[in-house]
């Protein structure tokens, strides 16, 4: 890591920045195949607390043009999840759902989902309320998203969003968006008095790879991401659950305090960007031993993927949608499948040991950990 030069926050505009070089390879979220594989560089706010990819224009527009293509528009992305309560693997939209069904009103509820895709959260949303509008708002028209009433979408621009809500969702979208002042005064002009804000982004302390989503213009903690609430004039509560433990599940209502300026984010950084490095470090240690299959098929598998080559022998995923293909050219596989003398590594650091303890419980395969 090196400290290059101040810059500008593109959140709050202070000249109050550090800037850091990644060492390592940047990814697109969409597919995670390398998107910059000579890394890039990410600074830190000490005004506001801000993480942030620094690009230039031109890099900016290559990042956005990835969302208003055709190959986003039509691409699948069939993400489950394995939970206690749930004997087989739920959609992440299923999972959501449930969190907000409690924020709804009784009746007559108007719902707009800013990065809605295909529409699946508000489908979910649909089935558990009397919904008389659901709003979908994305970059790029959705072939996949419904037609049928009480759906709606909008796209090119959020300022072209009309309506009152009742719940506006940010579900994994508040990251792609560059100008997020002005996306939060609009969702202020969108929300009705009582309406509620709903925000689910990576928590990059627990997740350290998604530092390496070089699509993403901004990084979050609980910390920069309640200053981000209350500078838009909302307060800014943590959703405990136990379904998303490396991402920050929130709510916001109006008239929000505004927080101590974040001064510790720096050092928080930089930690995590040694995380990275000891994530990759194990790896490779592993390596020597002997070839092993890697969990997931997300961010931190293609990173070790792009750290390890050919040691990695195949990935494992328990989603039944993509057991039978491939990651970077490696068989999927479901981790029933696997014997006792076969090992996987978890990609994960700090927050993989119940995960851990799950998968060791579960199966035949011996599950380790990054120490």
């Amino acid at each position: 890591m090196t400290n290059l030069k101040l810059y500008d926050c593109p959140i709050c505009g202070s000249t109050n920045v550090t800037v850091y070089d990644i060492q390592f390879p940047q990814f697109l979220h969409m597919d995670f195949s390398v998107f910059d594989a000579d890394g890039g560089q990410i600074g830190c706010c000490k005004t506001c607390g801000a993480i942030f990819r620094k690009v230039d224009e031109s890099q900016a527009a290559k990042i956005e043009a990835i969302y208003t293509s055709t190959d986003y528009a039509q691409h699948d992305e069939p993400h489950t999840l394995k939970v206690e309560e749930y004997s087989k693997p739920v959609s992440l939209g299923f999972l959501q759902a449930e969190l907000l069904k409690g924020y709804l009103p009784k009746q007559n509820v108007a719902i707009l989902d800013i990065g809605c895709f295909d529409g699946k959260l508000l489908r979910e949303l649909g089935h558990r309320c009397d919904a008389i509008d659901l709003c979908g708002f994305d970059v790029a028209v959705s072939p996949k998203f419904p037609k049928e009433k009480p759906f709606r979408f909008v796209s090119d621009d959020f300022k072209n969003i009309q309506g009152q809500f009742d719940l506006v969702v940010l579900s994994q979208s508040l990251q792609y968006i560059r100008d997020t002042t002005s996306l939060f005064e609009q969702i202020k002009s969108l929300l009705k008095p009582t309406g509620v804000l709903f925000v689910h982004v990576p928590n990059y302390l627990a997740k350290p790879c998604s530092l390496l989503l070089g699509d993403l213009f901004t990084h979050y903690t609980p910390e920069n991401l309640s200053i981000v609430f209350a500078k838009a004039g909302f307060n800014f509560s943590l959703v405990k659950n136990s379904w998303f433990p490396r991402d920050i599940i929130s709510i916001g209502y109006f008239h929000g305090d505004v927080p101590a300026v974040a001064q510790t984010m720096a050092g928080a950084l930089e930690q995590t960007l040694d995380k990275i490095t000891k994530l990759s470090t194990v790896a490779r240690d592993l390596s020597l031993e002997q070839n092993f299959g890697v969990l997931g098929t997300t961010i931190e598998a293609a990173f070790i993927k792009s750290q390890l080559g050919h040691s990695v022998a195949c990935f494992v995923d328990e989603n039944p949608k993509k057991v039978g293909g491939t990651f970077y050219g490696c068989p999927i596989v479901h981790p029933r499948d696997l014997s006792d003398s076969d090992t996987v590594f978890i990609p994960i650091i700090d927050t993989g040991v119940s995960l851990q303890d799950r998968l060791d419980f579960d199966y035949r395969a011996k599950f380790i950990l990054p120490s």
